[in-house]
């Protein structure tokens, strides 16, 4: 080979070299690109996603602070109903026939008026942390459970029932022993200055009947209020005014008060059994008597004296026994639904949040 053709293989050599340089240089050019345009993207992806939990964990808080707020209020405020129906459902052969505005009566004029606050403070601590667990928990398990593409409308009210059944699990669990106490200080004034000759009792021993009125009164009143709500809003034109949409929240608390009462009330007829201290003379009194509720009342609570569980005093008390109480618990009721649902929703706009239903 000549010297003219070793240099021309050397020139066509070195043109091809660089060739394959500047396309490698080019390609790794595209990746760094793509690389950069990765991480930029994944970096407000990121950031959106730790936004979009924080904006999730503060409705959840502030909805878990009107609950608070809600059930405190409402409860503390049925206080005077509550000591009546629960010396009602305590005492059912001295009250047998009475009306709550005469067992009111006596109770001021043997006992003061203070009779009908027993238990205050119990139930405005208990009431505020399950109220705050249960509207929170309720609007953190609905976000977990329902997804926006479900939209069955069974499949929905299923998965806001569960929703609803574990949020009000946990509150019920932290609300426990306030309940005892509170039932036992209405039971007697020396409970309620303290004097408790039963302290030693464990005080999550009615947990289970606690569970048994307040998950289906969660459940039932909650999907009841949102359900209609729901319902009631889109009848109302956009301009509609404000008297109308709190008309809306009163009908609504109202129809969700009127069925929370009644899957409610055997679950709250064998909690003021389980945490009655009178047993012992209720059987001997409702021996004498002729009525048949009065009897088998007072064998539940002597049988709960025994230890008895749950479905054994049920047993005893069958369906009439199991339902003692409930038409002075009706507007007991009616009072904390209205009340707590009508503020809850307040409290959220308050907050910046939405009614519900809307």
């Amino acid at each position: 080979m000549n010297v003219p053709d070793t240099v021309n293989l050397i020139t066509t050599s070195t043109a091809a070299a660089a060739a394959v340089a500047a396309s490698t240089t080019q390609n790794v050019e595209v990746v760094t690109t793509a690389i950069s345009a990765t991480a930029a993207s994944t970096i407000p992806t990121q950031a959106a996603a730790a936004a979009s939990w924080t904006t999730l964990a503060g409705l959840r808080l502030k909805a878990g602070a009107a609950g608070g707020v809600g059930a405190c209020l409402s409860h503390v405020g049925g206080v005077p109903f509550d000591v009546v129906k629960t010396r009602m459902q305590q005492e059912p052969e001295k009250w047998s026939g009475s009306t709550l505005v005469n067992v009111a009566q006596e109770l001021v004029e043997t006992e003061g008026v203070s009779a009908l606050t027993l238990g205050l403070r119990e139930t405005a601590m208990g009431y505020f942390i399950q109220g705050a667990l249960k509207y929170g928990l309720y609007e953190a398990f609905k976000g977990a459970l329902v997804p926006t593409t479900v939209t069955a409308p069974l499949v929905r009210v299923t998965l806001f029932a569960l929703s609803a059944a574990a949020a009000e699990f946990v509150g019920a669990t932290a609300l426990c022993q306030f309940e005892a106490a509170r039932i036992r200080a209405v039971a007697s004034a020396d409970t309620a200055k303290g004097e408790d000759s039963n302290g030693d009792d464990d005080a999550f021993s009615s947990l289970t009947a606690v569970y048994a009125r307040q998950v289906p009164y969660t459940v039932t009143s909650l999907l009841t209020y949102e359900q209609l709500t729901s319902v009631l809003y889109h009848t109302l034109a956009p301009d509609a005014p404000p008297a109308a949409f709190i008309g809306v929240r009163v009908a609504s608390a109202a129809g969700a008060a009127f069925i929370g009462a009644i899957t409610s009330q055997p679950g709250d007829t064998l909690l003021t059994i389980i945490n009655s201290r009178t047993g012992d003379s209720h059987a001997k009194n409702g021996s004498k008597s002729s009525s048949d509720i009065v009897q088998r009342v007072a064998q539940a609570e002597a049988a709960r004296a025994r230890g008895a569980s749950l479905v054994e005093l049920a047993s005893i008390l069958k369906f009439n026994g199991l339902f003692l109480g409930l038409r002075a618990r009706f507007p007991h009721v009616l009072s904390i639904v209205l009340v707590q649902l009508v503020v809850y929703d307040s409290v959220r706009e308050l907050l910046g949040l939405s009614a519900t239903g809307r």
